[in-house]
């Protein structure tokens, strides 16, 4: 009858020890048989308990063992020990056996926090996880991006993400930590303590110095403006200056703007003492058609505005015979900026401008005073005309320099195209002496044909008239003559087409547009006097004029530029032009970008189209460019990159997470938004054509997209519904991250069934999002959006972001806008500075030891410094990589080195063995030596039970041979040879420990059972 056993440790090799009956026996061993099995199941018993039971579990079962057992009949019991293969015990299965390239991808299925700790388990773990390529696969598992719309046809590389980084020297593994931690901040929603007061309370209200946490994360109030806000600028401040927003708002309707501070949660008295206001061309002229449609006559548009909260506000009238209106940021009353007045003068290149039929349909206004201080204080302005004129106007100098120049003075003038209206300008806000220097385009103007003009040169007024105070006139003449010291250049490939003319019927040429040539060309004053009367005769010409003889009128189009594609050579640049529905053609966004030749140095420009999916046939209501400040960053720039060496930036461009990309996105008439990016590669010849594919295609729920913003983190839509959302570019998700307002439900419907029973079929929207405006630091949750005339400011906490960064010094005493404490200095004494100044420096000097600490752990565990502080981290790879070589030849020695000696002493041990003459068999010579240490703890302990017994004299008759059988283990296919040494005898060990265990306690309780039976048989006798 068989009694199996099984001894199982958390560190051992199951072991089974059977007893098993032979033959029949003779009278004489029966006693001494019966004592042996008593013996093998209290072996077994004991044995049975080795799973580490708890300890009141291990006494009962003691004083249960002491209950005597029956006796089993047998003869001559065997022993076998066996082993058993167990693949979750096996080291051969270990996973860091696996293939690099294997631990990689499965690594990549981890959290951000996993990887960090994975980093600790050892070096070849640190290794894989401190690549980029692991965090790159990582991040481009959790952001699918492209891969969610185009996975199944394989169209892009699954591990390439195009996007523009959050932070200055990012690297993967940043990207990804913070991505994943400002998306969950921006869905919770928590409100950013310490940025502002609650909504109608004011900073000033209590005493100096005090403290008003935002207790909600978003802030609604009302602008005081009758309609709907449909521009809005606000500074947000960047590095040290960083501070509470201030926001400034128009109304284009109207021509009305007013600034406010969301601290106090309302508008500033700031526009609301201008009397001054406007009508729409459809008020002034009703009946005619808008954007030169209809008979064609006269060219009269919606009045245009834009704003800039260091500025002010500039607003045109798109009617004829309008003017531009302006009003500085500091002044309560506004003024009509002058128009073209002067004479005609062909010999000066000056024509006459017919200012009854000119309107103003484009605007521009600097943000920011980087642009006017590049062109010495001559461009704060500029407006784009019906017959084509492009004005320039001064925002004052500070009398500091050599330039005499008052606010709203006009200081440079050009005719562009004439007789072809100007509905689009662009220029660079981060216009500087270095991109100037590599040829930099700074200014883009579009007209109505589609032709853009480009402008590189800054232009310079004549030095006799620096220093000198201009009337009107003298003032528009000296603008005029600073127009020509630079020239606008024509994109080739966007030059007007002609209409197909097969009887020959048109008497004009369509493919003919003079403009003002520039001082360079050195025309002699006849030229110059001719040039000026064909742009005389071209600016009497009507719009139907220019509709008849070329194609492609769109006064609708929109205009956007990537000015920060520059790269070291000067080229780049990209010209994003936009088309709507007209003249019955599907909209279409097209893209060119400025390449340089193979031969020369000239540049040459490389069409591509943007694919709008299943939205080619529907109108594009915004545009939206990522104006995040890594983003408007040209090559040349990047702290990444190393400007010094040409061929730096296009060989380490791959290592740059997001490959510099920058998000470009469209919304049209049914809801859809389309994200692009802007940089991605063009074609090879200028002769063809390539298509790029968008990175992410959001249909939302509004039925109209009102308004869009972008960052390098997220996009806002805004519908007309009063509906905003917050998405992620990259498709962490395909649902809205947050939803920033939800939609007016039945009032919008009614107001927008009321809108469209308008006289023009568009009415005032109450209810809809006209103006999106995001902080440029995609690591900070704010923005504004307007809501017909309430203004909906949101701040969310991103401390997620401080806790990524590392464990840095705790300020007394914050920044502004930022996470931390409010200043405490404000109406204390000199006293308290004091005391300030001194824990700021017991607190550098605790950060320095404790930087210090963190540098000597890294250096103990993992070699981080030993190459010195200008090491790199191919460097530190290949050190590392070192170590862990030496350290694995090292423990192979040790490891072969006392496998041969226990084997040797393993084998002098059987060959001397005392058991042996007791008839114990050997082992097989077949099988194979696999757990030698069990079987050899075993036969010891019979050994010495058997020494014992005879030195009680106790007789038991002859001893009994005990056979003991090795069992050949079994290999599973996936097991391989070990590596070290160090798990084999900590197995060994804890096996030896337990068979001690079990075998002491059944010699004991034997022990005690017969002395309790000797003592009952000296009674009984």
């Amino acid at each position: 009858m068989d009694a199996p056993l099984r001894l199982r440790n958390s560190h051992a090799v199951p072991v089974m020890v059977t007893s098993r009956a032979s033959g029949s026996s003779s009278p004489s061993q029966s006693s001494s048989d019966d004592a042996w099995a008593e013996e093998l199941s209290w072996l077994n018993s004991a044995a049975a308990t080795l799973k580490s039971p708890p300890s009141i579990d291990r006494i009962t079962e003691h004083e249960n063992a002491r209950s005597p057992r029956p006796s089993r009949p047998s003869q001559g019991p065997a022993f076998q020990v066996t082993g058993r293969s167990t693949t979750e015990l096996d080291e051969a299965s270990s996973l860091a056996r696996f293939p690099n390239e294997v631990l990689t991808h499965l690594l990549s299925h981890l959290p951000p926090s996993s990887l960090a700790t994975v980093a600790l388990v050892s070096r070849q773990f640190y290794g894989l996880v401190t690549t980029p390529h692991a965090w790159r696969i990582a991040f481009a598992r959790f952001f699918p991006g492209p891969d969610a719309m185009h996975a199944a046809v394989g169209l892009q590389d699954s591990d390439r993400r195009m996007f523009s980084r959050l932070t200055r020297l990012a690297s993967w593994r940043s990207e990804y930590v913070l991505r994943t931690r400002l998306m969950r901040s921006l869905a919770r929603g928590k409100p950013l303590q310490g940025s502002a007061p609650s909504a109608g309370r004011s900073p000033t209200s209590s005493r100096a110095g005090a403290h008003h946490p935002l207790s909600q994360a978003t802030v609604t109030y009302n602008t005081q403006l009758l309609t709907t806000v449909t521009h809005m600028h606000s500074t947000f401040g960047t590095g040290a200056s960083k501070r509470l927003p201030r926001f400034i708002h128009g109304a284009d309707e109207m021509g009305a703007a007013c600034s406010s501070d969301p601290r106090a949660g309302k508008v500033d008295q700031w526009g609301f003492s201008d009397p001054q206001s406007f009508l729409q061309f459809a008020d002034r002229f009703p009946g005619d058609a808008q954007w030169g449609l209809g008979a064609g006559e006269v060219v009269g548009v919606p009045n245009v505005m834009d704003v800039s909260q260091p500025y002010g506000v500039v607003y045109g009238e798109g009617s004829p015979g309008g003017l531009i209106y302006f009003r500085g940021a500091d002044e309560l009353r506004g003024r009509f900026l002058p128009a073209s007045t002067t004479d005609a003068a062909p010999e000066m290149g000056i024509p006459h401008v017919p200012g009854a039929t000119e309107s103003i349909c484009a605007l521009w206004m600097a943000k920011s005073s980087t642009i006017v201080h590049v062109t010495n204080g001559l461009i704060g302005i500029m407006a784009g005309s019906s017959q084509g004129i492009i004005s320039a106007y001064s925002m004052g100098t500070d009398g500091l320099g050599d330039q005499r120049l008052s606010r709203g003075e006009v200081t440079a003038r050009w005719a562009v195209s004439p007789g072809v209206p100007i509905v689009a300008i662009v220029v660079d806000e981060l216009s500087s002496a270095a991109r100037a220097a590599r040829g930099q385009i700074w200014a883009v103007a579009l007209n109505a044909l589609g032709e853009v003009f480009c402008l590189t040169g800054r232009p310079r007024r004549p030095a006799s008239a620096r220093a000198t105070k201009l009337d009107t006139v003298g003032a528009d003449r000296m603008a005029w003559t600073t127009g020509r010291s630079v020239s606008w250049s024509l994109l080739g490939p966007t030059r007007r087409i002609p209409r197909v003319d097969p009887f020959d019927t048109s008497t004009h040429d369509g493919t003919l547009a003079p403009r003002s040539s520039s001082d360079a060309m050195a025309l002699s004053t006849a030229q110059l006097a001719q040039e000026t009367r064909e742009v005389e005769a071209f600016l009497r010409h009507p719009p139907k004029h220019f509709r008849r003889v070329c194609e492609g009128w769109d006064m609708r189009r929109k205009l956007a530029v990537d000015f920060a594609g520059l790269d070291g050579e000067g080229m780049g640049q990209s010209i994003i032009v936009v088309s709507s529905d007209a003249e019955d053609k599907a909209a279409g966004v097209k893209r060119w970008t400025s390449c340089a030749t193979a031969a020369t140095t000239t540049r040459e420009w490389h069409l591509t189209h943007f694919d709008l999916g299943g939205a080619a046939e529907e109108k594009v209501t915004v545009t939206a460019m990522d104006e995040s400040k890594f983003a408007a960053l040209a090559a040349f720039e990047d702290p990444v990159l190393d400007a010094s060496d040409p061929a730096t930036p296009s060989s380490r461009l791959f290592e740059v997470p997001g490959h510099r990309a920058r998000f470009f996105a469209v919304g049209t008439a049914s809801g859809t938004v389309i994200v692009w990016d802007v940089r991605a590669p063009t074609s090879r010849a200028a002769t063809l054509d390539n298509v790029v594919l968008p990175l992410r295609v959001i249909q939302t729920e509004s039925p109209q997209i009102s308004s869009l913003a972008l960052t390098s983190l997220y996009v806002v839509h805004g519908g007309n519904d009063g509906l905003v959302q917050a998405w992620d570019p990259l498709a962490s998700s395909l649902q809205p991250i947050r939803t920033l307002h939800s939609r007016f439900s039945s009032r919008a419907r009614r107001r927008l069934i009321q809108a469209e029973a308008s006289a023009q079929g568009t009415g005032i929207n109450l209810f809809a999002a006209g103006a999106i405006c995001l902080d440029p630091d995609p690591c900070v949750l704010r923005g504004v959006v307007s809501l017909g005339t309430h203004l909906r400011y949101w701040s969310y906490s991103s401390s997620a972001v401080d806790q990524y960064s590392g464990r840095k010094r705790r300020l007394r005493r914050s920044e502004r806008g930022s996470n931390g404490m409010s200043d405490r200095f404000s109406g204390t004494g000199r006293g308290a500075l004091h005391d300030y100044i001194a824990n700021e420096k017991l607190e550098l000097e605790r950060e320095k030891e404790r930087k210090r600490r963190d540098a000597d752990h890294l250096a103990g565990r993992f070699g981080v410094g030993l190459l010195g502080h200008g090491e790199s981290e191919e460097e530190l790879l290949a050190y590392a990589r070192l170590l862990s070589e030496e350290a694995y030849a090292q423990e192979e020695e040790k490891r072969k080195s006392e496998s041969d000696g226990h084997r040797s002493e393993s084998h002098d041990t059987r060959s001397s063995d005392p058991v042996s003459a007791l008839g114990m068999s050997s082992p097989h010579a077949g099988a194979e030596a696999v757990d030698a240490d069990v079987a050899e703890a075993i036969r010891l302990s019979l050994m010495e039970e058997e020494v014992e017994r005879v030195r009680g004299g106790s007789a038991r008759g002859s001893p009994v041979d005990y056979p003991i059988r090795y069992v050949t283990r079994r290999r599973t296919s996936s097991s391989s040879p070990r590596h070290g040494v160090s798990g084999q005898e900590a197995r060994m060990t804890a096996v030896d420990e337990d068979l001690d265990l079990a075998l002491q306690l059944s010699l004991a309780e034997e022990t005690s059972r017969k002395e309790v039976a000797g003592k009952g048989k000296r009674r009984a006798s």
